[in-house]
């Protein structure tokens, strides 16, 4: 699904040029453009693709991905359970691509780097605390869940 939300935002334009020009590398993201265009030589992992394998319709995901593009800060963190699986560090690849896309990385509210949702308290190395990088009284939940009904 993160493969076809990113498949909507590169034919629609609706990635964060001005971020991406900057920080994200040029040949990296060439090569993963055409992985998700299906211009490589393979599948067009379009929203129809999407739905015929984790069962969201292509309209959700279509008008979610379009959310997820004009709205900012977003915070996408990806379980740690996934990592436990063959491939498990793809979704987590995924995401900070679409943090990155995006211009949600290491923006107050966004993704500080790649966010594993390992919980606080497990690890041994410092932690970010939940509200790090949020500007105090500037996130409302509720707002964005109202937008996508």
């Amino acid at each position: 699904m993160m493969i076809a939300i990113a498949n909507v935002w590169f034919k629609e334009h609706l990635c964060d040029r001005e971020f991406v020009d900057k920080w994200v590398e040029p040949e990296g993201l060439k090569r993963w453009k055409a992985y998700v265009l299906g211009t490589d030589g393979g599948v067009d992992k379009t929203p129809q693709w999407a739905e015929g394998i984790c069962g969201v319709p292509a309209e959700t995901i279509e008008e979610f991905a379009r959310l997820y593009a004009r709205s900012k800060p977003v915070n996408l963190n990806v379980s740690l359970s996934m990592g436990r699986q063959f491939y498990g560090e793809n979704p987590t690849r995924a995401a900070m691509y679409l943090q990155a896309l995006t211009g949600n990385t290491f923006i107050p509210g966004g993704t500080p780097a790649a966010e594993t949702g390992l919980p606080l308290g497990r690890s041994t190395a410092p932690s970010p605390r939940v509200d790090w990088q949020r500007i105090p009284g500037t996130y409302d939940p509720p707002t964005l869940m109202a937008a996508f009904k």
